[in-house]
């Protein structure tokens, strides 16, 4: 009698190890039904309710098996399970947090844009310089940008985008030709490309 008692409680643990279910009398029922039969036990205890327009022959409607169907994982109207709750989590935590990092990076742009303009415009207004080159005006006979002409050409190239910083400018517009180079250059037309490639001669210590 022991013997017995000892096999088939081995069997009722072993059930519940592959099925999951706890209740010891639902799973000693199941295992007098399959007559000992451990893996009939385990059908009886997880298979799954008949669909409409099939029999239920094959499968005992008893209280085992509706509390196998209890504990068992939900399957969807294709017999595909459903989709797993934590990756369907996480891919929505990675597509916020996309949808987050460009906002933020869209922002931290146009803040850098506005950043930059707004040093722009406070480093003119503290020169007395217009931001926009349209509104520079001629001072005397000198230019407001540089003209690629000459044999000067690749050096006004080289400096042609240093011109408009007032420093620069300054320097340039300021420069004092010698007295005998201008008795020897009296028209304007010469004096005034000269006189500039003078002064950034002078600036970059161009020999």
């Amino acid at each position: 009698m022991r013997k017995t008692t000892n096999s088939s409680q081995m069997l009722i643990n072993q059930l519940r190890e592959i099925t999951g279910i706890q209740d010891p009398q639902i799973l000693l029922r199941a295992l007098k039904t399959s007559q000992g039969d451990i893996s009939h036990a385990v059908g009886l205890l997880t298979t799954q309710p008949p669909e409409e327009g099939q029999g239920t022959d094959e499968i005992p409607d008893t209280e085992a098996n509706r509390e196998a169907q209890k504990v068992r994982p939900e399957v969807g109207k294709e017999g595909a399970p459903p989709k797993d709750d934590l990756q369907t989590a996480i891919e929505l935590s990675l597509q916020e947090s996309q949808a987050v990092e460009r906002e933020l990076n869209r922002a931290l742009d146009a803040n850098v844009e506005d950043s930059a303009a707004r040093v722009k415009r406070k480093c003119c207004e503290a020169q007395g310089e217009s931001c926009s080159p349209a509104d520079w005006i001629r001072q005397d006979e000198w230019p407001v940008g540089i003209h690629n002409m000459g044999k000067t050409c690749w050096f006004s190239a080289a400096i042609q985008s240093l011109f408009h910083l007032p420093v620069l400018r300054r320097l340039v517009l300021n420069y004092c030709l010698s007295e005998r180079i201008l008795e020897k250059c009296k028209s304007h037309s010469v004096l005034g490309p000269l006189c500039c490639r003078r002064a950034f001669e002078r600036c970059f210590q161009i020999q």
